[in-house]
């Protein structure tokens, strides 16, 4: 909501949200190969029935369900605690985490800091972190054909939990790129020689 205040001539405006409709602040990387395999993050803001007990899905509209490694309060993941440890203990976490670029990382942290950011406008930020989750989602491959003008299929991610005995379905855009068309080939000169393979 927006509350604005005018007083002696001066206006000001008090932006709060209310965590209590949950939503997702942001997702990283929004965009990964039709191969499928990479590991996205995405932010859920006052969707505290997330971290319970019952399992958390996800899926890619026209690609299929994506496989989820984890489930982490902000909170445990801003201080790296124990929820945090258990996911970098994931094997197939831990190797995207390893083998991607900067940007993945930087788009991580960029979640949290939404996410972050997303709690620090409620009336009570305190306990928001406790309150928001971040899940982290292999997605699945896609093998369809609709390429847009751009180049990249568009469609959304969606995270779905149970809410009091409800599925409750949350989803943000999401983008595949081709993968690249081809054989790679790969050469190397020596002292000694050289090689190559393709």
């Amino acid at each position: 909501g927006l509350v604005e205040v005018d007083k002696d001539g001066n206006d000001a405006a008090i932006e709060f949200r209310d965590l209590s409709v949950p939503s997702i602040p942001m997702v990283a990387p929004s965009e990964a190969p039709a191969r499928g395999g990479s590991v996205v993050l995405v932010a859920l803001a006052g969707a505290p029935d997330a971290l319970g007990t019952d399992p958390v899905t996800c899926f890619v509209i026209s690609a299929g369900a994506c496989t989820v490694h984890g489930v982490v309060k902000l909170s445990d993941w801003e201080a790296k605690g124990a929820g945090y440890a258990e996911l970098l203990t994931n094997p197939t976490f831990s190797a995207f985490l390893a083998s991607s670029s900067v940007a993945t990382s930087d788009g991580y942290a960029a979640v949290a800091r939404a996410a972050r950011e997303t709690a620090q406008l409620t009336l009570d930020p305190g306990p928001a972190g406790d309150l928001t989750a971040l899940v982290a989602c292999e997605v699945s491959a896609y093998s369809g054909s609709s390429w847009g003008s751009d180049g990249l299929f568009t469609t959304n991610i969606v995270v779905q939990y149970t809410s009091e005995g409800t599925t409750v379905g949350l989803s943000t855009a999401f983008q595949y790129a081709p993968d690249p068309s081809g054989a790679a080939v790969a050469t190397v000169s020596t002292d000694h020689g050289g090689a190559s393979s393709g």
